[in-house]
């Protein structure tokens, strides 16, 4: 469940224009919004300043990135169920991407368990780095579904003092884990991006 993270960084800070793109028929968009149709979920989309990417479709992380992350966590990689559904960015340290992965948790438990780990990893991550930051969780009902958020707020070395800000969006929707991604490195493009997030809507509600 964190193998989206990476793919942030290598199919939105860096697309492949050569991608594969999703089918016509497993969504719709226009020039303000995109709706799945295989989740049921949409949203609005931003204004002319963002640039929409193409999806990547079926394909993981590179090997390079596979082999350093089985190291650090100890267990082999399979991602061939990611599937990203739509990602855009302004520049390289603003951008917004969403994926599904398909999940079979059969108790609440598991789920809650799941986004320990996931918060854990980063927190680790961070800490190992000598990386200072803070670190805020909670959950939130948006477009009809509970949402759980993780935001991390640092200022990475190479960034020369400029605040990050990394939020992370997570629930479960029609047999899909299902995750949206924020990076933001001012508070105007954090703003838009927390109102594209909020207009989420979803066809099937809790």
């Amino acid at each position: 469940m964190l193998l989206f993270v990476l793919i942030v960084f290598e199919s939105c800070l860096h697309p492949d224009k050569k991608e594969e793109k999703q089918s016509a028929e497993s969504f719709q968009m226009s020039d303000t919004h995109f709706i799945s149709n295989k989740i049921g979920w949409g949203i609005k989309l931003p204004g002319k300043d963002w640039e929409i990417l193409p999806a990547r479709k079926g394909k993981g992380i590179n090997p390079k990135t596979k082999q350093d992350l089985r190291k650090a966590i100890g267990v082999d990689i399979d991602d061939k169920g990611l599937q990203e559904l739509i990602a855009f960015r302004k520049d390289s340290a603003n951008s917004f991407v969403a994926f599904i992965e398909p999940y079979k948790f059969s108790t609440d438990s598991e789920y809650e368990q799941t986004l320990r780990y996931q918060h854990d990893f980063f927190r680790d991550g961070y800490n190992s780095n000598n990386i200072p930051a803070n670190f805020e969780m909670g959950a939130t009902r948006i477009g009809g579904k509970m949402i759980d958020w993780f935001i991390i707020k640092s200022q990475l070395p190479d960034t020369k003092g400029t605040p990050l800000t990394f939020h992370l969006y997570n629930c479960l929707v029609n047999d899909y884990f299902f995750s949206l991604v924020a990076f933001s490195n001012n508070e105007k493009d954090l703003e838009e991006l927390g109102n594209i997030v909020y207009s989420s809507k979803f066809s099937e509600k809790d």
